[in-house]
């Protein structure tokens, strides 16, 4: 126990290291690439970008936001079978990391006191309209609003979706923005 100990300056200062180290490559890609999202302070950092990027890859991969939350596993699923329906989850088929990095960034939002309700929503939009900006810049393609509404096999039969939804994963609890 003594060692374990006697380790942790270590593990913390090794730690510190591989965050200053996620922050700067970070920072080096958004000077190659403009487009991608700047941190917002109070929202997210260099660090929670990175690591998102680095559990994505190249954000020109994916056609649009619902893409990318099907990656990480934020998509809905619901059970049924003839005429009995479940209830509706998160199919957590995707990257979990990738999903425990997003819960890290917007638990401490959510839980921040000081922060109004319609201030956090209006700060998350912001940061989702920069990342959506960047899958239109990239492929194209604009999958928000009335167009993902006409696009085949769209949630929902036909019905216009959300133009913004935050789905994140804690513990056993489901906390759903939009």
């Amino acid at each position: 126990m003594r060692q374990l100990f006697d380790d942790l300056p270590l593990h913390t200062r090794r730690r510190e290291e591989a965050r200053e180290a996620i922050a700067t490559l970070y920072q080096n890609l958004r000077q190659a690439d403009p487009s991608l999202p700047s941190p917002q302070k109070g929202v997210i950092t260099a660090v929670h970008l990175g690591r998102i990027l680095g559990e994505t890859g190249p954000l020109a991969d994916f056609t649009g936001r619902r893409q990318l939350l099907r990656f990480a596993g934020l998509n809905l699923r619901e059970r049924q079978s003839g005429t009995w329906r479940g209830k509706t989850h998160l199919s957590k088929k995707g990257r979990s990391l990738l999903r425990k990095i997003l819960g890290q960034v917007v638990l401490p939002l959510v839980k921040r006191s000081g922060l109004p309700k319609h201030e956090l929503l209006a700060r998350l939009t912001t940061v989702l309209a920069e990342a959506d900006a960047v899958l239109v810049s990239r492929t194209g393609n604009n999958f928000s609003g009335a167009q993902a509404a006409e696009t085949p096999g769209s949630v929902g039969g036909g019905a216009a979706p959300p133009v913004w939804r935050a789905s994140v994963i804690s513990e056993r609890r489901v906390i759903e923005a939009g």
